[in-house]
């Protein structure tokens, strides 16, 4: 992707977005498909609260076993944990 953007604006953006992800992030599809702009902080509080909360109870009902990470979100050295361990994983298949 980083080769990509070198010379493709729109895959650019992406790459710069990806490099600077934040832990929450909220878009308007229907306006962004892209999903270059982050509403997170346009929000109330009630409404992300409700958005948070909406999502927890979709990962309990589904199973999702990324429901722990997204409970301990705010623990950077737990999330790093998760995904260097799904790495080591997909380098042993």
């Amino acid at each position: 992707m980083a080769e990509l953007a070198k010379t493709d604006t729109a895959i650019a953006a992406r790459h710069e977005l990806y490099q600077h992800r934040v832990l929450e992030e909220v878009y308007a599809i229907d306006k962004d498909p892209d999903a270059l702009h982050n509403l997170v902080n346009h929000l109330g509080a009630g409404e992300l609260q409700k958005l948070r909360q909406t999502l927890e109870d979709w990962m309990v009902r589904t199973g999702d076993p990324m429901l722990e990470v997204f409970r301990r979100r705010y623990e950077a050295a737990f999330r790093e944990s998760y995904v260097a361990e799904l790495e080591k994983e997909a380098d042993a298949r």
